[in-house]
C-alpha cells in the first residue's frame, strides 16, 4: 500500500516538474507543440521549455512542419507557427510551412541568421511583427496570395534579401516591414492590389489611397504622383547614393532617410512644407542639402550626426527648428538663418565643432539649452535684442569664443551658459537691468569660467548701469566698464587709443606675437587672448 502511494506521489512530482520545465504540451519528431484547441484538435509549433530563451538551437538544419501530428493516439492539425517558435535558432537553414498553417506568429523566425530557404504554404493569411527580423541569409521569399497582413518589422534587417513581391491579396503592411534591407533592389506589388501599388516601376510600395510611399529601396524612383514620403520609408538604405524628390511631395516623414550613409546630396523641393523628426539622421556621407522655400518646420534631430555636411541655408519660410536638429554636424562651417525663426531649440547646433560664425536673426526670442554647446570654432557671438532667454549650457565648451554680446532684452540666463569658454576676454551686456542667472542647488552660477571672470575678461555694460551690475551676482565678480551702446559695436572701441603689450603665459614680453595664447596688457588691465 505504502509502495503504491509512494509511486503515485512520485508520478505527481514528475508531472509537476515536467510542467514547470516545459511549457510546450508535447514533442513529436523533435518539433514542439502547444495545443490550441482540444475541441477542434489544433496545435501550433512552439519552442522548447518555458520561454523562447530556455534553450538555444532546439531547431537545427532543415525543418519540415507536418500537416498533422499524433500524440497520445489523438491526431491534431498544425494551424500556426507560434510566437517566437524558432527565435534565434542560429543553425536553422531551411523550413517548410504546410498548407494547414494560417498564421506565422510574432518573432517566429527572429534572428535565424542561417535561414536561407522558406517555403510558405498557401493558407497563411498573417505574417506577424518581427516574424523574419534579421534573417540575414534569406535572399528571396515567395509570399503566397493567401496573405492579407504583413506585420511591422516583419523582414527588417534581412540584409541578404534582394527582391520581394507583394501579392494582390495583401491589405495591411506594418511599419518598416522591409527596413534596413540594404541589398534589396526590387520591390514589386502585384497588379490588382487595391491597397498598395508600385506604379511606374518605381521599386517601392505606395499606399494607393493616400499616395504615400511607405517603403523604398536602393533602386527606388519616387513617382511624381506621390505626395508624401512615409515614416522610415528609406531608413538604413545604406547603398542609396542619390534620390530625386519630385515637386509633388508635400511632407517628408519621420526617419524617412535616416542612416542612409551613402547619400551625398539632397534637394528638397519648394513643394515640401514639413521635414519630420530624424528625417536625415546620421546620413554621414551627406555633404550638401538644399531646403526649399516652403518648408515651415524642421523636426528634431532632422540632420543630426550628418558629419560631412558643410553648410546649410535655412529659408525665410522656416518658423520652427526643433531640438537637436543639426546636432553633431561636425563639418558644418556656416549656417544662414532667416528672419522668421522664433526659437533656437535645445541642442540645435550642439557639437558643430567647425562652425565659425552664426548670425542669429532678430526674430529669435529664445536660445535653448545647449543650443550651441561644443561649437569650439565660434569666436564671436552677438545675441540680438529680440532674445529674452538664454538656456542652460547654451554656449558651453565654446572654447574658441573670445567675445560675446548679450542683447538688451535678455532677462534670464541659464546655469552654466558660458561654462568652459576659457578664451573669452570681452562680454558686452546691453541690458540696463542685470539679467537673472540660474544657480545649481548649491548656489553656484558657473555662468563663465572663474579665470575669465576674475582675471581675463572685461564686462561692458550700458552707461549708468555699472552700480546695478556691481551689486548683482554673478556680474559683480567681473571687472566692469560702462559703454555707450550703438547699433554696431566695436570690440576695441574703448581701448583703441591705449598702448598694448603682449606677454607669454610665463611672463616674457613679446614684441611681435604670432599665433597662440598670450596675456594682453592694455589700460592697466591684463587679459588672456588667442591670436
Amino acid at each position: 500500500m505504502k509502495e503504491n502511494l509512494l509511486k503515485s506521489l512520485l508520478s505527481i512530482v514528475m508531472i509537476l516538474t515536467s510542467s514547470f520545465l516545459f511549457a510546450h504540451d508535447f514533442e513529436v519528431d523533435s518539433i514542439y507543440y502547444n495545443i490550441i484547441s482540444e475541441t477542434e484538435r489544433t496545435v501550433e509549433v512552439t519552442f522548447r521549455g518555458d520561454s523562447h530563451s530556455s534553450y538555444t538551437n532546439e531547431y537545427e538544419n532543415s525543418v519540415r512542419i507536418p500537416l498533422k501530428v499524433k500524440f497520445n493516439d489523438v491526431s491534431y492539425t498544425v494551424t500556426s507557427v507560434g510566437d517566437s517558435a524558432f527565435y534565434s535558432c542560429g543553425t536553422l537553414d531551411s523550413v517548410t510551412i504546410p498548407n494547414s498553417i494560417t498564421s506565422i506568429g510574432r518573432y517566429a523566425f527572429y534572428n535565424c541568421g542561417s535561414l536561407n530557404l522558406v517555403t510558405i504554404g498557401n493558407s497563411v493569411t498573417t505574417i506577424g511583427d518581427y516574424a523574419f527580423f534579421s534573417c540575414s541569409s534569406l535572399t528571396s521569399i515567395t509570399i503566397p496570395n493567401s496573405v492579407t497582413s504583413i506585420g511591422g518589422y516583419a523582414f527588417r534587417n534581412c540584409s541578404g534579401l534582394t527582391s520581394i513581391t507583394i501579392p494582390n491579396s495583401v491589405t495591411s503592411i506594418g511599419y518598416s516591414s522591409l527596413g534596413d534591407c540594404d541589398n534589396l533592389k526590387s520591390i514589386v506589388v502585384e497588379s490588382g492590389n487595391t491597397t498598395y501599388d508600385s506604379r511606374d516601376n518605381c521599386n517601392a510600395i505606395i499606399e494607393t489611397a493616400t499616395n504615400t510611399l511607405i517603403q523604398g529601396c536602393n533602386n527606388s524612383v519616387i513617382p511624381n504622383s506621390v505626395t508624401s514620403i512615409g515614416k522610415s520609408a528609406f531608413a538604413f538604405c545604406e547603398s542609396l547614393t542619390s534620390v530625386t524628390i519630385p515637386e509633388s511631395i508635400r511632407t517628408i516623414g519621420d526617419i524617412a532617410f535616416s542612416n542612409c550613409t551613402g547619400l551625398t546630396s539632397i534637394e528638397i523641393p519648394n513643394s515640401v512644407t514639413t521635414i519630420g523628426n530624424q528625417t536625415f539622421y546620421h546620413c554621414s556621407g551627406l555633404t550638401s542639402a538644399t531646403i526649399g522655400n516652403s518648408v515651415t518646420s524642421i523636426g528634431n534631430s532632422a540632420f543630426a550626426f550628418c558629419k560631412s555636411l558643410t553648410s546649410i541655408a535655412i529659408p525665410n519660410s522656416v518658423t520652427t527648428i526643433e531640438y537637436n536638429a543639426f546636432k553633431n554636424c561636425s563639418s558644418l562651417t556656416s549656417v544662414t538663418l532667416k528672419s522668421k525663426v522664433s526659437e533656437i531649440g535645445n541642442g540645435t547646433f550642439s557639437g558643430c565643432s567647425s562652425l565659425t560664425s552664426i548670425e542669429i536673426p532678430n526674430s529669435v526670442t529664445c536660445i535653448g539649452n545647449a543650443a550651441f554647446a561644443g561649437c569650439s570654432s565660434l569666436t564671436i557671438v552677438e545675441i540680438p535684442d529680440s532674445v529674452t532667454t538664454i538656456g542652460d549650457y547654451a554656449f558651453r565648451y565654446c572654447s574658441g569664443l573670445t567675445s560675446i554680446t548679450i542683447g538688451s532684452k535678455v532677462s534670464e540666463i541659464g546655469y552654466g551658459a558660458f561654462e568652459n569658454c576659457n578664451a573669452i576676454t570681452e562680454v558686452y551686456c546691453k541690458a540696463t537691468t542685470p539679467p537673472t542667472c540660474t544657480t545649481d542647488n548649491k548656489g553656484s552660477y558657473r555662468l563663465f569660467p572663474d579665470d575669465v571672470v576674475h582675471y581675463y575678461a572685461t564686462l561692458y555694460v550700458p552707461k549708468g548701469s555699472k552700480n546695478a551690475y556691481e551689486s548683482t551676482e554673478p556680474w559683480s565678480e567681473f571687472y566692469i566698464k560702462e559703454k555707450e551702446f550703438s547699433g554696431v559695436e566695436s570690440t576695441l572701441a574703448d581701448d583703441a587709443e591705449e598702448s598694448v603689450e603682449y606677454y607669454t603665459l610665463q611672463g616674457v614680453k613679446v614684441s611681435n606675437p604670432g599665433k597662440g595664447v598670450f596675456v594682453k596688457v592694455q589700460g592697466g588691465k591684463a587679459t588672456k587672448v588667442v591670436l
